[in-house]
């Protein structure tokens, strides 16, 4: 679609490689398992999600409700003003998760209490 309005679409496009790249950029650190791999995971694919909104603002943001009385730059950075600290915020909580022990504890049994 880009090729027949080549000088119209031209920012969408490079916006869909950028999108494509980052997903596939996801996508494969979720198939592999590196060690690590859930940052990788979690930036590859809030990235591309980021720059399909940005995608979409930029192409119909005049024609949307509130969008239509905001400067044209705002298409371009609002996804991202918004989308990144997001990111950034799962990506320090996943962080500060604790280290899970690999040893297998024993269940824990509880005698029930009678109810009267």
């Amino acid at each position: 679609m880009a090729a027949i309005r080549w000088h119209e679409d031209a920012p969408l496009f490079a916006i869909a490689v950028i999108a494509f790249s980052l997903g596939l950029y996801g996508y494969r650190a979720r198939r592999r398992h590196l060690p690590g791999w859930p940052p990788h995971h979690a930036v590859g694919m809030g990235g591309s999600y980021i720059a399909l909104l940005t995608g979409f603002y930029v192409d119909n943001g005049p024609f949307l409700p509130v969008w239509d009385r905001l400067p044209h730059i705002a298409y371009w950075l609002l996804p991202s003003l918004v989308g990144i600290p997001l990111i950034w915020l799962a990506l320090r909580r996943f962080q500060q998760r604790p280290a899970l022990d690999s040893t297998p504890q024993p269940p824990v049994h509880r005698r029930r209490q009678r109810q009267l």
